[in-house]
């Protein structure tokens, strides 16, 4: 069995005194470099960054192209779906998808014995409600006139024979020959007889004055209420024929023959390809400096027809830019050609050429597209070169036209000849020492 091993006691002190010394060293040594990274020794001049190169251009003119080209895609002018305006069930289709209709041609119908049937309620209340105005305005007739009279001769005989006896219970009872329930049976019979009389007076008297003014004007009312009713009826019952409100060409059915579908719901889909549409988006730089469509001669091709040059003009344009693109809406119309079929959804390419050919002779500065820096408030500017003090400043501007694919006009801000960086602007800043690279 071995021996465990002993360091003498000396050899131990001996180590711990070489490691201080080791660790006062390397100390000094750190605390050295860090100063001369710093640049704070006593003989560690201050570094100064060399001048960044950037490529530096000067501002020259030209006139813009009054030619540019824009992908679109056709739609139809009109595009629509159908529904019933009334409920039930159908039982008639008469279209199907790709079916060509013109305008008025009925397409669906719905079952309409509930509307004719509603038709025939109201048109009997209005025959009785008219006979019922024609008797007031005529008066009652001689003979009700007599029959009245006669019912009211009756009606007072009875109210006499009832008062002879209600006198005579009066004193019957008086004497306590009756009892107080015989008494109080005649007193009823006598306020009845009485009562009558006072009725068939006032039906007598009606008759005779024949109806009131009012009463005619009230009939007559409730006469045109009815015959609203009925023209109401009538329009359900033609909404049971669902029409073509346009001529086009139907696209969908929604429905089938025979199911039960509700107001407003959609059944077929059509749209009308006579007229086509094309929407292309505009950069703002082509909005800026002219308007869309009063200056341009504008055409579309297509290529799926290869070598077919269609004219096109303005419909329509947005004047909100989409919050994504920042490119503005602008919708172009053109006749459908008779010998092709140009059909929605199919691509297509928008040029406006200005009016004559021309191009736009005005001249203005151009500068590269890369040049053009925005400070985020939709404000552009652009870096000015000083070649003397190696700085750039910056400098608004207000641009224009496009020139071509990748140069822009310069509408305020810049004037030919000024020296400007032309790439790296967005790494530029006002304190940066720079070098020219032409």
């Amino acid at each position: 069995m071995s021996k465990p091993f002993h360091i003498p006691r000396s050899l131990k002190i001996a180590g711990i005194c070489i490691g201080v010394v080791l660790g006062c060293v390397g100390l000094g040594m750190s605390q050295s470099l860090a100063d001369a990274i710093r640049g704070r020794g006593e003989n560690s001049p201050k570094t100064l960054s060399d001048p960044r190169p950037v490529a530096v251009g000067t501002v020259v003119s030209a006139s813009p192209v009054g030619r540019s080209s824009y992908p679109g895609t056709v739609k139809a002018s009109r595009t629509t779906k159908l529904a019933f305006r009334v409920g039930g069930p159908l039982v008639e289709v008469c279209v199907r998808p790709g079916d060509v209709v013109e305008q008025g041609q009925v397409l669906m119908r719905i079952d309409p014995r509930d509307f004719e049937d509603a038709i025939a309620a109201v048109m009997a209340r209005i025959a009785a409600a008219e006979a019922n105005l024609g008797a007031m305005k005529a008066g009652a007739r001689d003979e009700d006139i007599r029959s009245l009279e006669a019912r009211l001769g009756g009606a007072q005989a009875r109210a006499t024979k009832a008062r002879h006896d209600h006198d005579r219970a009066k004193t019957l009872f008086s004497e306590q020959v009756i009892a107080p329930s015989e008494y109080d049976r005649a007193r009823s019979m006598l306020d009845v007889a009485e009562a009558t009389v006072v009725d068939f007076e006032q039906v007598l008297r009606k008759a005779r004055a024949g109806a009131r003014k009012e009463d005619i004007i009230a009939a007559a009312a409730a006469i045109r209420g009815l015959r609203t009713e009925l023209r109401i009826a009538q329009h359900q019952l033609d909404d049971t024929l669902l029409r073509a409100p346009y001529s086009g060409v139907v696209t969908r059915q929604f429905a089938e023959n025979h199911e039960m579908v509700e107001s407003g719901e959609a059944v077929l889909g059509m749209h009308d390809i006579d007229e086509l549409e094309i929407e292309i988006s505009v950069p703002e730089i082509e909005l800026i400096h002219r308007q869309v469509g009063h200056e341009y001669i504008s055409t579309a091709v297509f290529p799926a027809i290869p070598g077919r040059v269609c004219e096109v003009r303005v419909r329509e344009w947005n004047t909100e830019a989409d919050p994504i693109t920042r490119t503005y809406s602008v919708t172009f119309v053109m006749k459908n050609p008779d010998d092709v079929n140009i059909l929605p959804g199919m691509t297509a390419e928008v040029s406006r050429q200005l009016k004559g050919g021309e191009t736009d002779r005005t001249e203005l500065p151009v500068v590269p597209a890369s040049a053009i820096c925005s400070d985020g408030n939709s404000v552009s500017f652009v870096w000015l070169f000083d070649d003397k003090a190696g700085r750039a400043s910056r400098r608004p501007v207000t641009l224009g036209r496009p020139v071509d694919g990748s140069r822009l006009t310069v509408l305020s801000g810049l004037v030919p000849g000024d020296r400007i960086v032309v790439a790296g602007a967005d790494l530029v800043s006002a304190d940066m020492n720079l070098r020219a690279m032409d």
